[in-house]
């Protein structure tokens, strides 16, 4: 906990046991919450095992397992249960993981998964209109960006400028094409995000001092926030 108080901004996993976020603190707190994506580890699991809007497991994590967001089942138990289980701990906001799935599965397949994408913006919306002053953090989710980001307070991207090789198991550099494509995305939306925080996340080893350096060139010239 000391040292997460050197922090302006810490995103937990709020699961843990036994911790909530101090009274007195100069630290922002943000609770992880999946939106498109369920984990089998979690609490609530229970209530959704051999639900019709589970999928199918996402194959580069185990146990997690893909979620059709346009149930209504499933967005109120994230609004009704999961959020406030997490908010009632004291988090000062949340953190919005896997949105990018109901984008992918819309643009996989468009006829089955039509809808997806209004699905999200939707949910969104309601948890920002049950939920008006805690802060509310997207990760990734550019491809529809026009759909929620007024209710976005941070945007966060995470692995614009490496990525993760899942077959090797290394830290490498990011696509060029598609870190570009992001970068166009984020400045083709610059009206919509105006002066809101833009935090990257790039994952890297200590020793990868080239990819570092690359990762925060990039940002500085696009007047993003490097982490």
């Amino acid at each position: 906990l000391s040292k997460l108080e050197n922090y302006d901004l810490a995103i937990m996993e709020p699961d843990i046991d036994n911790f909530s976020p101090p009274e007195n603190t100069k630290t922002t707190y943000i609770g992880y919450v999946s939106l498109g994506e369920a984990e089998r580890f979690r609490w609530y699991w229970y209530h959704i095992e051999g639900k019709k809007f589970i999928l199918w497991e996402n194959k580069n994590w185990k146990d997690d397992f893909i979620i059709d967001i346009r149930s209504i089942e499933w967005q109120n138990l994230l609004v009704e249960k999961i959020i406030p289980r997490i908010l009632k701990k004291g988090y000062h906001g949340l953190f919005f993981d896997t949105i990018d799935t109901p984008i992918y599965l819309e643009e996989r397949n468009p006829k089955k998964f039509k809808g997806s994408v209004e699905a999200l913006a939707y949910l969104i919306h309601r948890i920002r209109k049950k939920y008006p002053e805690i802060i509310l953090i997207s990760n990734n989710g550019l491809r529809a960006i026009e759909h929620f980001g007024t209710h976005i307070d941070i945007f966060l991207i995470e692995g614009l400028n490496t990525t993760y090789d899942f077959k090797r198991k290394k830290y490498k550099i990011a696509d060029i094409d598609w870190r570009n494509h992001r970068l166009s995305l984020i400045h083709s939306n610059r009206e919509l995000i105006k002066k809101k925080p833009v935090i990257v996340i790039d994952y890297l080893l200590k020793r990868q001092n080239k990819l570092r350096n690359l990762s925060l060139n990039i940002c500085k010239e696009n007047g993003l926030i490097p982490y």
